[in-house]
């Protein structure tokens, strides 16, 4: 089966002869790996490049339409599938980098800016006039207590809570708006 020629090979395949696709993938898997390996540096992904282009074409064997000579249409394939995992891991070191650097800038604070907000926070926490209201935003917020933790411990339903800690943040907002 080796030594025919692509092109009958190729109408085999289209045919469904199992034998034929062996016989191009065990003609064209060495030198596909090859090429795959020299432009991504990567044995695995070479690998599963090669494993995917001869997937792709035994599942679409009815269809194929070649142009070009089949090893030239191979090679086509395994180069744009390179591409194709480049555009991707970039894409995906782009996104990481940003993270990165959007974690990193957003957690750093220069002190005297985190001092300045936590001061200012404060300032709008006290300037809640109603006492329950403050104290209820308090120990669902800064204590991390739960609405019921906050209801028994304050003496009142969950639903008052709630409408509390409503107010005091309408508050904050207000006094927080400019900052």
């Amino acid at each position: 089966m080796q030594t025919k020629s692509d092109e009958c090979l190729l109408a085999l395949l289209k045919a469904g002869d199992e034998a034929a696709f062996t016989a191009l993938f065990n003609k064209y898997s060495p030198v596909l790996y090859l090429e795959a390996f020299y432009r991504l540096k990567d044995h695995e992904e070479a690998q599963d490049i090669v494993q995917h282009i001869f997937a792709w074409i035994w599942q679409h064997k009815d269809s194929i339409r070649t142009d070009m000579p089949l090893k030239q249409y191979l090679f086509r394939a395994a180069r744009n599938k390179c591409i194709d995992k480049h555009r991707k891991s970039k894409t995906v070191s782009h996104f990481n980098r940003d993270y990165l650097y959007t974690k990193e800038t957003g957690s750093s604070q220069i002190p005297l800016e985190r001092k300045e907000l936590s001061q200012q926070l404060n300032n709008a926490i006290n300037a809640i006039s109603a006492p329950a209201s403050r104290r209820a935003f308090q120990l669902l917020y800064q204590e991390g207590k739960s609405h019921k933790t906050i209801a028994i411990e304050m003496g009142i339903n969950v639903q008052t809570v709630k409408n509390q800690v409503s107010r005091a943040l309408k508050i904050l907002r207000g006094k927080l708006k400019n900052v």
